[in-house]
């Protein structure tokens, strides 16, 4: 048995309900995920390379790329991984002991980062949801967008009651 074929509208609605809960889960109050460390992130490019030595130094709570986020991840796990290589190589007392940047654990960074991204990327979704929306609506026929401004009326005079 062939499967009925959906209108525009219906198909239309449908997607429209989609995007309508999704944003309704993203505009949801979300448990704010407190901040390890200072957010205050800074290093400097290794001597040698050309140009300046500088001491770069950035608020996490500011950056806007995830890109450089990552790059920042990648230099802390780096660190990370080069301690625990060379600790154990030594046999030292560092032997199983977390690596640190700027008085923090590098699991603490990490977390930090990743509470950054987590903010990033919910944004970015939500922007595409509100433009999938507008996109959504246009696709409706007048018939069927005087049908959502009656419903939305009806129980507009409803909740004067």
């Amino acid at each position: 048995m062939a499967k009925a074929k959906m209108s525009v509208d219906g198909r239309t609605l449908l997607l429209l309900a989609d995007v309508e809960r999704r944003r309704k889960e993203l505009e949801s109050p979300v448990a704010v995920r407190p901040w390890k460390t200072s957010g205050s992130f800074s290093y400097s490019e290794p001597a040698g390379l050309p140009g300046p030595n500088q001491m770069l130094r950035v608020n996490l709570q500011n950056v806007l790329q995830v890109a450089a986020l990552v790059n920042i991840g990648a230099l802390l796990l780096a660190r990370q991984q080069a301690f625990d290589r060379l600790a154990v190589r030594w046999a030292t007392e560092l032997t199983g002991k977390d690596a640190s940047w700027q008085g923090y654990p590098i699991d603490d960074w990490l977390y930090d980062l990743e509470t950054r991204v987590m903010e990033l990327t919910r944004a970015d979704k939500l922007s595409n949801l509100v433009n999938l929306q507008q996109q959504l609506d246009g696709l409706l026929s007048p018939d069927q967008q005087k049908l959502i401004l009656l419903e939305k009326l009806a129980t507009s005079v409803a909740d004067l009651k």
